[in-house]
């Protein structure tokens, strides 16, 4: 379908995930910036377990080996931990509440694939969606701009902005900066898959607009990531090959400029600088990763368990004695008193816990994810498809250095875009409808 089409009304998937947005911004609001893991989120996904049920039941056959990759690294995990327990955290709750937090993403997904597949009505769910987005994004700029122009280092509730190379990061009305970088990157991305849909100038302001804010946030991998997206975006014009050409050294040439002639330059070298060159032994991340190999090798290849290392049970839970073992206790944010930066990597804590078969199932159950979206879009390089394909491409770059599949705000967005990104592949082969009923025909993404 192209054109303006009228949209129908709120489906249930688009309906679901914009309450939780809204949700989830009251909420981050009321709390001061709640960043991580709150009781409404736990509430939320609490009860989305039925609609996951019915949908891992009725749909999760075509699209199994993401559930049974998923139960590879929770058993590496559990069984791991009654064979190799490191100890200082309590067993086996701590393994069983951290699997029950990892689950918490295929929890979403299965649940917005009911939904879906229930309500069958096409790209109205992502539009809807992304419309969200970009309103969220729209109020949030305005106090990103008051953090910059007006807040002289402090955000809106007087709190301390970080600095970064002589700039503030701003917090915005999400009160933290990264969650307000995310609203904005994805508020972003939304705006452009609207002018992917319809190309129009008042689009394209939006676009220039939010980018602009975004890259305010100062923050290199979610740069990259948008970079990337962007890159997709443009190669992607269906049919206009002239356009490619034309238009990527370009992009490439404004892309290397901004990072050369701008202080988005300074971000990624500070950023390299800090975390590869210097400082090694001193930043948690960086303690983190390099311990965490060592943790593989030592327990291979179930590795040292769930909720021992980089996870939350691991210092909510009592504290892992592997913190003191490679002096993980002395940096910075990992220690007992100060454990705020524990949690702040993602694939280091799958290879430490689950070890090295664990850590490849939890990536076979991504790919099997991802494939999926970039044949879709390369098949019909559609606004929605390019959307679905760019969320998730985000979420693996910056995951590289953060924990996006297990952030409040990022997990229900990506478990939104996989889940419509999979019905349209699965969907277009018949392969759901063989296994249950849909009450509408299926977008199959010829939206240009």
């Amino acid at each position: 379908m192209s054109g303006r089409g009228r949209r129908g009304p709120l489906d249930l998937a688009a309906l679901a995930f914009i309450l939780y947005l809204l949700v989830r911004w009251v909420f981050a609001i009321g709390v001061r910036g709640a960043y991580g893991s709150t009781p409404m989120d736990e509430i939320f996904a609490a009860l989305m377990i039925v609609p996951a049920a019915v949908g891992l039941f009725r749909y999760g056959r075509p699209i199994a080996i993401i559930p049974v990759a998923f139960l590879i690294y929770a058993m590496a995990g559990l069984l791991s931990v009654l064979l190799n327990d490191p100890g200082g955290v309590s067993q086996p709750m701590g393994a069983l509440w951290d699997i029950a937090l990892d689950t918490k993403p295929l929890i979403f997904l299965f649940a917005f694939l009911y939904l879906f597949m229930r309500s069958g009505r096409g790209e109205d769910s992502i539009a809807h969606a992304t419309n969200a987005l970009i309103v969220v994004a729209l109020i949030n700029s305005l106090f990103v701009w008051r953090d910059i122009v007006l807040g002289g280092g402090y955000g809106l509730t007087g709190i301390r902005l970080v600095a970064r190379l002589g700039f503030y990061q701003p917090q915005g009305l999400m009160l933290h900066h990264l969650e307000s970088c995310y609203v904005t990157m994805f508020g972003a991305l939304a705006a452009m898959y609207r002018v992917k849909r319809y190309w129009t100038m008042p689009g394209l302001a939006l676009v220039a607009y939010l980018a602009l804010v975004f890259f305010l946030h100062l923050s290199a991998k979610e740069m990259f990531a948008f970079i990337l997206c962007a890159i997709l975006f443009i190669i992607g014009r269906k049919n206009k090959p002239p356009v490619w050409v034309l238009l990527l050294p370009v992009a490439l040439l404004i892309a290397g400029g901004v990072v050369a002639f701008t202080p988005v330059g300074d971000v990624f070298a500070a950023q390299f600088q800090n975390y590869v060159i210097d400082n090694t032994d001193k930043q948690a991340r960086t303690v983190l990763t390099s311990s965490s190999f060592e943790i593989a090798d030592r327990y291979f290849p179930l590795g040292s368990g769930a909720g021992t290392f980089a996870s939350p049970p691991s210092f909510q839970m009592g504290y892992s004695h592997l913190y003191y073992e490679f002096g993980i206790n002395r940096v910075w944010g990992g220690s007992p008193e100060n454990p705020n930066y524990l949690t702040d990597v993602f694939w280091p804590k799958l290879l430490a816990q689950a070890g090295y078969l664990g850590f490849a199932a939890f990536l076979v159950m991504l790919l099997a994810i991802l494939f999926p979206l970039l044949r879709q879009y390369l098949r019909w390089r559609d606004a929605a498809s390019w959307f679905c394909l760019s969320v998730n491409l985000s979420m693996l770059v910056m995951s590289i250095a953060s924990t996006p599949y297990t952030q409040e705000f990022l997990t229900p967005l990506w478990a939104f875009a996989s889940a419509y990104g999979l019905m349209l592949w699965y969907g277009q082969k018949g392969a759901f409808h063989r296994q249950g009923n849909s009450r509408g025909p299926l977008d199959r993404g010829r939206t240009a």
